[in-house]
């Protein structure tokens, strides 16, 4: 299969590409980054057993983007100090490894649709949802309580309970309002 531009450039180049011709939050460029450091660094874990292993366009398939998934779960420290600008991260959550398998779909997809790929290995993996738990649903004696606790020398504290006083007014969470 002769796949577009793909003989010419890395993936990264590709990555590079695909966010500067999207109209992009800087949010949303900040996760795009995160997950170039992570494949990043699977990329370096894959070469421990296969020298030759390079990350590219056509490396991905459903078998591939599980075994990403299951890296990108329980990634190994000393892979760390290989990529610029990674930190060791807390424990992972259901939800962030989702949303980065999203942030990849959406690759994918652009790259598939560009005829840089043949087809987008997602079509034959499901991404698992992101889960949220019962909603606990506090009194307004209880909000202007906090909303009245003097954290005037705790200032980020104070911030973030100001966070989650508007979002008990507007009855949504605040990242939803900037993703």
């Amino acid at each position: 299969y002769s796949v577009g531009m793909s003989q010419d450039k890395d993936i990264w180049a590709y990555f590079e590409s695909y966010i500067s011709k999207k109209n992009f939050s800087e949010r949303r460029i900040m996760a795009f980054n995160v997950l170039i450091r992570v494949l990043k660094r699977y990329e370096l874990y894959k070469r421990i057993s296969d020298r030759n292993f390079t990350l590219s366009l056509l490396t991905f398939t459903p078998e591939m983007l599980d075994d990403f998934e299951d890296f990108y779960r329980r990634e190994y420290p000393h892979i760390y100090t290989l990529v610029p600008d990674s930190r060791m991260p807390q424990q992972r959550g259901h939800n962030t490894v989702v949303s980065k398998m999203i942030l990849l779909r959406a690759f994918l997809n652009w790259a598939a649709n560009n005829d840089l790929i043949p087809s987008n290995p997602f079509r034959k993996k499901e991404i698992k949802q992101a889960v949220y738990g019962t909603p606990i649903y506090i009194t307004i004696a209880e909000r202007n309580k906090l909303y009245n606790t003097n954290l005037s020398r705790h200032h980020k504290l104070a911030v973030q309970r100001d966070i989650f006083i508007f979002q008990c007014l507007i009855g949504c969470r605040v990242g939803d309002l900037l993703g």
